[in-house]
C-alpha cells in the first residue's frame, strides 16, 4: 500500500520536475507568469483520471503530459507521483481507488502549502 510518506517523495520529484520545466519556459518567454501549481484547479484534482490528475489539467489529458514530460527528461512517471507502481491486473479496484486517494492528497497538500507560501 502506498504511504503518505512514499506519496509525498515522489510529488515532491514531480514538483522539482515541473519547476524546472517553468524555469526554462521562462527563459524562453520571460513574458510567461503562470506558474504550474497555480493553474491546477485543486476542486477537481483527482489523480485516478485522466483531465484531472496533475497533467490532464497542465496538458490537456494524461498522455500528453506524460510525452511532455519524457521530452523533458522525465524518466519514470510513477517516480514523479503522477502514477501509481503496479498493474492494475495485480491490485483490487479498493486497492488502485485508495491509493490513487492518497497520491491526489499529497498532491493537494504541496499545492495548498504552496500557496499559502506565495
Amino acid at each position: 500500500m502506498l504511504t503518505m510518506e512514499e506519496a509525498d517523495r515522489r510529488v515532491a520529484n514531480g514538483a522539482e520536475l515541473l519547476d524546472r520545466l517553468d524555469a526554462d519556459v521562462a527563459k524562453l518567454d520571460p513574458g510567461k507568469e503562470e506558474i504550474w501549481d497555480t493553474v491546477i484547479d485543486e476542486s477537481r484534482l483527482d489523480l485516478s483520471r485522466d483531465e484531472d490528475c496533475i497533467l490532464g489539467q497542465l496538458y490537456g489529458g494524461y498522455e500528453f503530459g506524460v510525452k511532455a514530460m519524457h521530452n523533458f527528461g522525465m524518466r519514470d512517471p510513477v517516480e514523479c507521483g503522477f502514477e501509481l507502481s503496479y498493474s492494475l491486473y495485480e491490485a483490487t479496484a479498493e486497492r488502485v481507488e485508495a491509493e490513487y486517494a492518497v497520491l491526489t492528497q499529497a498532491w493537494s497538500r504541496l499545492i495548498l502549502a504552496r500557496r499559502e507560501a506565495a
